[in-house]
C-alpha cells in the first residue's frame, strides 16, 4: 500500500471527495469542511477534531473512526465488514449501514435522528444520547 501524505490550509474547505481502492485515510487536526465524500474499498478510515455540515463514507472492509468532532451534520455510513468505533463526538443526524460490524458509541450526542441498520451487527452505547432511534438489526446485539 502506497502512502500520500496531503497538507491543507485550516481555512473553510467547500468539498472533500477521496475515492480510494486500498488505503487508509486520516483527517485530523481542526478542519471545517462542507462535504465530505469518502468513497474507499479496503481500508481504515479516522477523522478527528473535525466539523462537517454532511459526511458521507462508504468503505467495504476496514475501521472507522470518528474521534473529538463536534457540530457534524448529517452523517452517512456504509460498511460491510470492520468495526465503526465513535467517541466525544456529536452529529445533528447520524445514519449506519452495515453488513457484519462492531458499532461502538461512546460519548455521542446525536440531536435529531440516529438510524442503524444491519445484518449480523452489534451496537454497543456508552454515554450516548439521540431525539430518535431506530436500530432494526437482523441477527446481532445491543
Amino acid at each position: 500500500m502506497e502512502r500520500l501524505d496531503l497538507y491543507l490550509s485550516k481555512d473553510i474547505i467547500e468539498s472533500l471527495i477521496i475515492d480510494g481502492s486500498t488505503c487508509d485515510i486520516t483527517i485530523n487536526q481542526g478542519f471545517t469542511f462542507n462535504d465530505v465524500n469518502i468513497h474507499n474499498s479496503t481500508g481504515n478510515i479516522k477523522i478527528k477534531n473535525c466539523i462537517a455540515e454532511k459526511i458521507y463514507i462508504e468503505n467495504s472492509t476496514g475501521d472507522i473512526d470518528f474521534s473529538n468532532c463536534n457540530d457534524l451534520g448529517i452523517t452517512n455510513i456504509e460498511t460491510s465488514t470492520g468495526e465503526i468505533y465513535i467517541a466525544n463526538t456529536n452529529f445533528e443526524e447520524l445514519n449506519v449501514d452495515t453488513t457484519t460490524c462492531d458499532v461502538e458509541l461512546s460519548n455521542v450526542v446525536v440531536s435529531n435522528d440516529f438510524k442503524m441498520i444491519g445484518s449480523t451487527s452489534n451496537l454497543y452505547l456508552d454515554g450516548f444520547d439521540a431525539n430518535n432511534i431506530e436500530v432494526p438489526l437482523s441477527t446481532g446485539d445491543v
